[in-house]
């Protein structure tokens, strides 16, 4: 499973993320990933798309969080 943040540059609330996550996940600007922002509802940014080991969607989560949150949330989507 990997994770995509979808990010701006003048995200604020993104750049604390990734801060805390480091190379957790994979960042992509979500201007120039319109195929990725289509997978999801969310407005708000960080947006974080779980994608399983094939490439298909498995859900989403959005907002800036502390790691155990961030980690907890993930798990939702690993117990599937």
């Amino acid at each position: 499973m990997r994770v995509v943040m979808l990010t701006r540059p003048h995200c604020q609330q993104c750049a604390m993320m990734k801060r805390i996550l480091g190379d957790r996940v994979e960042y992509a600007d979500a201007s120039e990933r319109p195929d990725l922002t289509a997978l999801t509802k969310y407005t708000s940014l960080p947006v974080f798309i779980v994608l399983d080991d094939t490439g298909a969607c498995r859900g989403s989560f959005y907002g800036a969080m502390p790691l155990t949150e961030y980690e907890r949330r993930l798990g939702l989507y690993e117990s599937r």
